[in-house]
């Protein structure tokens, strides 16, 4: 009966580590999906755009080799697309799971609502720098900043303040409480924090038009 007992027990400790290294194998799956992703979108993001200057005539110019990752956080600029008569300072912003929302604060700060990882934010959007490589040559054309969505999540969003409601409270008269902070989606070509707000389709858009 002891020996019945030590095997059932045994039994059970190799399910829970079997359930443990399960857990974990769908944890780095998880992470490594939505990497996996990110790069893919970004690659996807590369190639589109070379064509698309190719095509149109203008010159796609990357600040490093690697200017396709570039991170949210960080400061220079990504790449220049120059044309005849603009040059187009890109900063890519990217959100990795696809599913999520990003919503910009009103003081220059960012939030991401993931449905399955904690929330992140708010955080300080850095002071772009958009002359980061910029050349001589360039000077007389138009310049745009353009900060770039890419991979774009399922929902984009403003932060705005409601306006403020009056109620009468019989006891004490008149009081006025501030709104409570809501959000409204933004679009491509919106201006925000000195920038043109973009996605890869209404860049290549507009690069076509030009």
């Amino acid at each position: 009966m002891a020996a019945t007992h030590f095997l059932s027990f045994t039994t059970r400790e190799n399910m829970f580590k079997g359930l443990g290294i399960l857990v974990i194998f769908l944890i780095v799956l998880f992470f490594l999906y939505r990497f996996v992703r990110f790069a893919c979108k970004r690659f996807i993001l590369a190639v589109k755009l070379k064509r698309a200057c190719k095509s149109k005539g203008a010159t796609l110019t990357g600040t490093s080799p690697l200017w396709m990752f570039g991170r949210r956080n960080a400061s220079p600029c990504d790449v220049y697309i120059t044309t005849t008569k603009t040059v187009y300072a890109v900063k890519l912003f990217g959100v990795a799971g696809r599913r999520s929302q990003l919503i910009f604060g009103k003081n220059r700060t960012y939030s991401i609502r993931s449905r399955w990882l904690p929330d992140i934010g708010p955080t300080p959007i850095p002071e772009y720098n958009f002359r980061y490589g910029f050349r001589y040559e360039w000077e007389l054309k138009t310049p745009r900043k353009i900060l770039l969505l890419s991979p774009v999540c399922i929902g984009v969003f403003r932060e705005e303040n409601a306006k403020k409601n009056t109620y009468m409270n019989p006891h004490i008269g008149i009081f006025k409480e501030e709104g409570a902070k809501k959000t409204a989606p933004i679009n491509p070509h919106e201006q925000l924090f000195g920038m043109e707000l973009h996605t890869m389709t209404s860049l290549l858009r507009m690069i076509g038009e030009e």
